[in-house]
């Protein structure tokens, strides 16, 4: 079943994935592996079925994903706002697997961000930005002053007053490779119990135990080795003497904290990418 009226259900170029769709559109509004009954099938030796999470998944994991013009165009504007206001882009790319957006509403259990009109995976500004901020306040020993000077205060209510820089949108400079991932949870019984009737361990002792069933749940990621754009620009004059730290405290904040989801084993660290920040500059030298 995919969210169409019934007399376009039938229509066969919308049960795969293709290169001019917006993957994103497409990923999160058309999924059609529900059974009649409106569960989705799970792999099956006896009759045959496979698992329709894993190939919702895999279905956006075999070519590069996104329009190469429309990308360029895209940041070639962004860029060109980010010189205007005498900011700075950075290139990284992806040391592993990068996920952000796991906790969105999805079919397959775990969500994805996309950018709604490239159709790519993005980062947020106010991720960008958070991840930064965090890196600050508990990675480093910078004044606590500082921290809020650059970012603006911190809590809902604290102040109208805004950072002294902006932090856009991590966008990729060309189309994107993605790939099937997946986490096995061992204690969804044990958690999902109530607490009256837990079941003991050996010992009649309470706790999860190793003796549960792994569950397979896939979920989407970005590939490694792929090139992304963060960019900044001051906000208020002042600013302008922030954005030069703040290099630093990006590649720090991407090297060792990480961005998106699952950053705790591994996920979501960047490294720069000297070549593709070089290529990018002259390619956007020639448009100007």
């Amino acid at each position: 079943m995919i969210p169409l009226y019934q007399e376009a259900q039938n229509i066969e170029m919308w049960k795969k994935y293709q290169k001019n769709f917006n993957a994103g559109l497409w990923y999160d509004k058309f999924f059609y592996q529900w059974e009649k009954d409106w569960t989705i099938a799970k792999d099956g030796k006896k009759d045959g079925k496979k698992d329709g999470k894993k190939e919702w998944i895999q279905s956006v994991t075999s070519g590069d994903i996104g329009d190469p013009s429309l990308i360029q165009e895209a940041l070639t504007r962004l860029l060109s706002l980010v010189t205007t206001l005498g900011g700075s882009y950075m290139c990284y790319k992806t040391q592993w697997r990068f996920v952000t957006g796991l906790g969105r509403k999805h079919p397959i259990e775990n969500g994805f961000v996309w950018h709604h009109t490239l159709g790519v995976p993005y980062l947020p500004g106010s991720s960008f930005k958070g991840l930064v901020r965090s890196w600050a306040e508990e990675w480093s020993e910078i004044d606590p002053k500082e921290i809020e000077k650059i970012f603006g205060p911190k809590g809902k209510g604290k102040s109208d007053k805004a950072g002294s820089v902006i932090f856009f949108d991590v966008l990729p400079i060309k189309a994107i490779k993605l790939e099937a991932d997946v986490m096995t949870p061992h204690y969804s019984p044990y958690y999902l119990q109530e607490k009256n009737k837990i079941e003991k361990a050996p010992g009649d002792w309470y706790a999860p135990g190793d003796w549960y069933d792994p569950v397979p749940i896939p979920f989407l990621t970005v590939a490694s080795d792929q090139t992304f754009v963060f960019a900044i620009a001051p906000r208020i004059k002042e600013g302008k003497e922030d954005i030069f730290k703040l290099q630093e405290w990006i590649k720090e904040a991407l090297s060792w904290a990480g961005a998106g989801a699952k950053t705790s084993v591994g996920y979501g660290r960047f490294e720069p990418h000297e070549e593709a920040q070089r290529k990018l500059a002259q390619s956007l030298k020639k448009e100007g």
